[in-house]
């Protein structure tokens, strides 16, 4: 995207720009791309304000695998539990 072109406005940039054309599968520049996977900048600004999420997400990058506080693999079956559980009642 930041080579195909110039915009002079960022209007004219989200209205000229033919988004269909890009994405996984549709552009080979964009297969392996993470830029705009949406939880980089989020997770990153989250980590600086609070001491303790930073370590959590230290934690979670150097030691991949391990189970760090606030970070846990959910238990097999507790997607159907949950399901279960917002199932409605019979009367």
């Amino acid at each position: 995207l930041l080579a195909d072109g110039h915009a002079q406005t960022f209007k004219e940039l989200m209205e000229t720009t033919e988004w269909e054309a890009y994405g996984w599968g549709r552009d080979p520049r964009c297969d392996t791309c993470m830029m705009h996977c949406g939880y980089e900048g989020s997770a990153i600004l989250e980590a600086m304000h609070k001491p303790t999420t930073f370590l959590e997400l230290a934690g979670r990058i150097t030691l991949p695998g391990r189970h760090v506080r606030g970070f846990r693999r959910p238990k097999k079956g507790a997607a159907e539990e949950a399901a279960r559980e917002d199932e409605p009642v019979a009367r």
